[in-house]
């Protein structure tokens, strides 16, 4: 993510979308991904907390976007039509930072709320990290190690992140148990990197 002016530009694994073009419908924007047959309008919750990636400062408020995100996804769920309200609730953090900017949310709110998400409603998280120690970032979330991961923050990185994600997401969706190994491909892409980058 980078400022131009006032414009935050986003750059995605296949191309850049600054705020500006993010300002029409969410439908008039999914169009040209609803047309390709590898994806489908399901009744998912998306949110692109600007809170946390307006941070472009060198300030990442963590605690801030993800209490907030829980918090807002609780309310739609809440809210919705039973019938409406997912089976499963797979909830994805990736950050490429330490928390240094919340003000709303302390570590340990977050964790109880994260816990109180799992035990009450069944919900699964996961914790993909970069540039910080991802497993004891997500122990501190309460998030238990299986299901936390670091990764190389750079295209290559992002790429197979959203596989691996899109593979936990495949599973959980058909009700399938997310084991221990839904991280391997990260790992080891982690870990190759890192043995290449001592060699240097």
């Amino acid at each position: 993510v980078e400022r131009v002016g006032r414009v935050m530009r986003y750059c995605c694994t296949d191309g850049v979308v600054d705020s500006l073009t993010l300002r029409g419908s969410f439908r008039e924007k999914a169009e040209p991904l609803l047309a390709d047959p590898r994806f489908h309008l399901c009744g998912a919750s998306f949110v692109l907390n600007l809170q946390h990636v307006a941070g472009v400062e060198g300030r990442t408020a963590l605690l801030d976007a993800v209490g907030g995100a829980i918090r807002r996804i609780g309310d739609i769920h809440k809210y919705a039509r039973s019938e409406d309200v997912p089976e499963h609730t797979l909830f994805v953090i990736t950050t490429d930072g330490m928390e240094n900017a919340s003000r709303r949310y302390s570590a340990q709110r977050v964790k109880e709320t994260i816990q109180r998400q799992k035990d009450r409603y069944g919900w699964e998280f996961l914790f993909l990290g970069a540039n910080i120690d991802a497993v004891e970032t997500a122990g501190h979330l309460g998030i238990a190690p299986d299901r936390a991961v670091n990764y190389h923050c750079d295209s290559e990185g992002t790429r197979l992140n959203y596989e691996v994600v899109g593979q936990a997401v495949a599973a959980v969706r058909s009700s399938a148990p997310l084991d221990a190994h839904w991280k391997d491909a990260i790992e080891e892409d982690f870990r190759k990197r890192q043995r290449q980058d001592e060699r240097r």
